[in-house]
């Protein structure tokens, strides 16, 4: 993270630069909340009270309350401020002078948005409507990480991605491949995103892309499938757990997905 944190701020009028190290911050964080979402066993470390383990940045009390409450099993984001290394204020400030002097694109004024909520549990004027953050945005942001990572850290992060992030990341690919608006009741199109990002088979991966999810997005995905469930239900009657169109398959999944969504 040192290594975006130092470009960004060599470079404080460049949007590219700030936007780079936001999308990487905000992939840090929701990897350490699913990294770490157990107790430690007897005689294991605990890396909140490690200070090695924090660096580059200080051992904030703020960071050890947030990782100690991953750990115990609760969501760092649900109690504000939720910034677990102690830097989204100052790279939210950054984003939001680029933004200020630039025409920025919508991808950079819905991170700043979800910062300041992060931040401030609020949504600031210029932000973009909170449904809008799954797919493409979520989809968005974690592209321009991954991007970012695969050409700053190199082979180190892309060994990583051979794991679930990569598997993740094709499961989405597929599942927006497969899912045809033709294929999907009217009343249900406007959840198409949502299924594509959260409609997944797999138990694992479902949990995933939960986890790497913040709680305001969860919960705009329990509000919206709770809202169309009657029409979800109809659609998904016949869901077997065999040889399913995609379509019914997603909705079905993403039904469960609203349901095991931490809020």
């Amino acid at each position: 993270m040192s290594l975006y944190l130092e470009a960004a701020a060599a470079a404080p009028s460049d949007y590219e630069a700030q936007l780079e190290c936001a999308v990487v911050l905000r992939e840090r964080e929701l990897h350490f909340c699913a990294l770490y979402p157990a107790e430690p066993g007897p005689g294991e470390q605990t890396p909140e009270d490690d200070d090695a383990w924090w660096q580059p940045w200080p051992a904030t009390p703020l960071g050890r309350d947030a990782l100690r409450r991953i750990r115990a099993g609760g969501d760092p984001s649900a109690d504000l401020p939720f910034d677990l290394f102690g830097a989204k204020r100052t790279v939210t400030e950054r984003l939001a002078a680029t933004i200020a002097r630039t025409d920025a694109a919508a991808v950079g004024v819905a991170l700043h948005s979800q910062f300041v909520f992060d931040l401030e549990g609020v949504i600031p004027d210029r932000a973009i409507a909170p449904e809008t953050w799954f797919d493409p945005m979520n989809s968005v942001w974690d592209d321009l990480a991954h991007r970012a990572r695969a050409s700053r850290e190199g082979d180190a992060y892309l060994r990583f991605c051979d794991s679930e992030v990569q598997r993740l990341r094709v499961a989405r690919a597929a599942l927006r491949a497969a899912l045809a608006a033709d294929n999907v009741p009217s009343r249900l199109r406007p959840l198409l995103p949502l299924a594509r990002s959260f409609g997944l088979r797999d138990d694992g991966l479902r949990a995933a892309a939960l986890a790497k999810t913040s709680t305001s997005a969860r919960q705009v995905l329990a509000a919206r499938v709770a809202e169309a469930a009657t029409a979800i239900d109809a659609f998904t009657s016949e869901f077997s757990g065999g040889r399913d169109s995609p379509a019914v398959a997603a909705f079905f999944y993403l039904r469960l997905a609203a349901e095991e969504a931490p809020l």
